[in-house]
């Protein structure tokens, strides 16, 4: 079974690949993430996006919710320390200044 990051950003698809790293990387231009920013990335997939916010801003700052198992699990072994991986809402019981959902985009 392929990962997300097989079948998007590091696909062998050189299209594919250069499509959704391009994706990812408007986002991140959006956001226009300022140090003190809250992000949540609201279905973050493998966290992916997180982990590039990780380079402009604290790592503390990053937070991923993810329903699906396989995907959380995925997140969970991609994101670096102190980006905040959940699978249950409540858990994000903060008031968020940017949020991401990519997957509707």
């Amino acid at each position: 079974m392929s990962t997300y990051k097989e079948m998007t950003y590091n696909s062998k698809s050189l299209i594919k690949r250069w499509l959704h790293r391009r994706r990812f990387n408007e986002v991140v231009k959006i956001l226009n993430l300022k140090t003190s920013d809250l992000l949540l990335d609201y279905g973050c997939g493998d966290g992916y996006l997180l982990k590039l916010c990780s380079k402009s801003i604290s790592s503390q700052n990053l937070y991923g919710f993810e329903p699906a198992n396989n995907m959380y699990e995925e997140a969970i072994q991609n994101v670096g320390k102190g980006i905040k991986i959940v699978q249950d809402c409540k858990e994000l019981n903060r008031k968020f200044t940017k949020n991401s959902m990519l997957g509707n985009m």
